[in-house]
């Protein structure tokens, strides 16, 4: 059997640690397989590194990202909001039996994945938020609409252009009857998964995530306190995650929490180990903050110094901190969100009603005071991870799942080649909103548009664009390198007189509907060649 697995990265953020994790332990079960991702860190030959398909689309994606999505985020929350729209270069899938899919955003297209999915293998798609089932989310924070069609988006202040329905019904025909099978690292998030429109027909599996509980092991506190320069004596709390801005990651909760405990007459000093983004908040109590942490072995450390680690969250899927801070011996107190309780239970923790502060200082400062219960959660939380969750038992039971598809008798489904039609209206839409005005018909004409101006971005030439409407403006955005000033008839500071006094290679008409006019003027009135004017489309 050989096996394609595709994620973003290599290492960055929760998701890539734990595909990367999913991957070595298939390697050790001597698996065919290859790793393909957008941004490689590893040195590892079987990590591949695919690259983007069409520079011009990378930056369509994000100038319809800055435009039109995060100039028009609700209040709702700022959890991570994606539009994925430039492709990737695939490999030669054909060879491979099977193909999973992880955290794919500005990785895999649409484009792409109608790709693959032509390929008529069996894929995999393992969820590590809600963005495969939902129009543009990551988390929905209550949000229904994935349930239904994604019409009524509560992350946009604005959706007219349907931009989350167009891609959540994209992705339901390209699924559509074919052969997908979904895997889960929580029962949450297979529950959630189970509820949307999108994988309501669709198998789902529950594999929580692995780790090497040879990596992340138990230190001896009082090593492990100096090694960060803190009193052996004192009580270490902990938390980390990519970004402490994040909302649904609950720092502002665990600033509360840290107040009401520093009113606490404790005996012992109290010291706040936080890892992950800086922040530029006042901590309530001494606090040590060590940055992102990619070395697994001071990961190791920094969980061992700590007495207690504090995970605030409020929306989250099977966050890797948990599993490692319970294979270092660490007990946890965290809010009732995700798959925490699929892992955490009084044996090796405290699971908290969601944002009841007072309550969760409360069971921090009962551990505090109880050492021989924080010992014996730790020891606890360390046997459910030897038990339960390290990488040879994520990888055996994705192994297992694999072989029984690979049997399974093919599903084969001809797609039809319109199903993107929508999505392309959708982007060449979207352009056209981000500028004033508009006069070309991007839903008719915008691929031959886009084909155009990548052909002049691959040239030596320099331009000058006649006309200062919104086609200018977008090819301005796009291709800025390229382009000198424009000229219009109606601006007098840059009137077509003023290409007399300018060194260019080519005059690009951008009013379209005009060009033989344009033309006659150019040659007749301005004495330009008529080999140094070309058409936009």
């Amino acid at each position: 059997m050989k096996i394609a697995i595709f994620s973003k990265t290599d290492q960055t953020g929760g998701a890539a640690k734990a595909s990367y994790r999913l991957y070595l332990g298939l390697k050790k079960l001597d698996c065919s397989l290859n790793y393909f991702v957008k941004n490689k860190i590893l040195k590892d030959k079987k990590i591949i590194k695919l690259k983007t398909e069409n520079y011009l689309h990378k930056q369509i994606e994000k100038t319809i990202h800055k435009n039109y999505i995060s100039q028009n985020r609700t209040s709702l929350t700022n959890t991570f909001y994606s539009f994925s729209y430039a492709s990737s270069k695939l490999p030669n899938l054909e060879n491979f039996d099977i193909i999973n899919l992880h955290w794919t955003e500005y990785f895999l297209s649409l484009k792409n994945l109608l790709e693959i999915v032509k390929l008529n293998k069996p894929i995999v798609l393992t969820l590590h938020d809600m963005k495969f089932f939902t129009g543009g989310c990551h988390y929905s924070n209550s949000c229904e609409e994935y349930k239904k069609d994604c019409l009524n988006c509560k992350q946009l202040k604005n959706d007219e252009k349907k931009l989350a329905h167009i891609i959540l019904t994209t992705k339901r025909n390209i699924f559509k009857r074919q052969n997908i099978t979904v895997i889960s690292p929580s029962s949450w998030l297979a529950k959630e998964a189970k509820k949307s429109s999108l994988f309501k027909q669709t198998p789902i599996y529950v594999i929580p995530n692995g780790i090497d509980s040879n990596k992340f092991k138990a230190i001896n506190k009082k090593d492990a306190k100096k090694y960060f320069n803190i009193p052996s004596n004192s009580i270490v709390l902990s938390s980390g995650v990519m970004d402490h801005g994040e909302q649904r990651k609950g720092f502002n909760y665990l600033l509360k929490i840290l107040e009401l405990l520093k009113k606490r007459k404790l005996k012992k000093e109290i010291y706040f180990l936080l890892f992950g983004k800086n922040s530029e908040k006042d901590f309530p109590i001494k606090t040590i903050n060590i940055g992102f942490i990619d070395n697994e072995e001071k990961l190791s450390y920094a969980y061992s110094a700590s007495d207690i680690f504090l995970l605030p969250s409020i929306e989250d899927n099977l966050p890797n901190t948990m599993l490692e801070s319970l294979s270092c011996q660490t007990p946890i107190v965290a809010f009732d969100t995700g798959g925490v309780k699929d892992v955490i239970d009084d044996s090796c923790g405290r699971v908290i009603e969601q944002k009841n502060i007072s309550s969760f200082e409360k069971e921090v400062f009962n551990l505090i005071i109880n050492n021989k219960l924080r010992k014996k959660l730790g020891k606890n939380g360390r046997n459910k991870i030897l038990k339960n969750f390290q990488i040879f038992h994520q990888a055996n039971r994705y192994l297992n799942l694999f072989k029984n598809l690979e049997k399974k008798e093919k599903n084969i489904q001809v797609l039809d080649k319109k199903i993107l039609t929508p999505f392309n209206n959708l982007v060449g839409s979207l352009l056209e909103n981000t500028q004033y005005n508009n006069n070309l018909n991007f839903n008719i004409e915008y691929s031959k548009f886009f084909d155009k101006i990548t052909k002049l971005q691959k040239t030596q030439e320099k331009y000058i664009l006649y006309g200062n409407g919104s086609i200018s403006k977008t090819i301005q955005k796009l291709i800025p390198e390229k382009i000198i000033t424009y000229v219009d008839i109606n601006d007098e500071n840059n009137h077509p007189l003023k290409l007399q006094t300018l060194q260019y290679d080519k005059i690009l008409i951008t009013v379209l509907g005009r060009e033989k006019e344009i033309i006659k003027y150019l040659i007749k009135n301005l004495n330009i060649k008529k080999d140094k004017i070309i058409k936009l489309i």
